[in-house]
């Protein structure tokens, strides 16, 4: 296995939780977190990244709307199916 196999396979896993982490959130209707919150909950899962990391990460996410002063804001369950 060539190193940046691995190196793509761990971001794969590291972006595939955030998602993860957002779309629970989602559910819940929590509509924005801040980075420090996420870096938080991914250290708990044994992710550890720095913020520029995670920011460019969320950057790439259909899910995410908006980051601005460090808070992440996105699209919420109750969003997605407004009538």
């Amino acid at each position: 296995m060539l190193i940046s196999d691995v190196i793509f396979k761990e971001d794969d896993t590291t972006k595939q939780s955030v998602i993860d982490l957002l779309t629970v959130m989602t559910v819940e209707d929590i509509g924005t977190v801040s980075l420090e919150t996420l870096l938080g909950k991914l250290s708990k899962e044994g992710i550890n990244m720095d913020k520029a990391t995670l920011f460019d990460v969320l950057n790439g996410l259909e899910l995410v709307d908006n980051i601005k002063h460090d808070d992440v804001y996105f699209i919420t369950h109750s969003q997605v199916f407004k009538s």
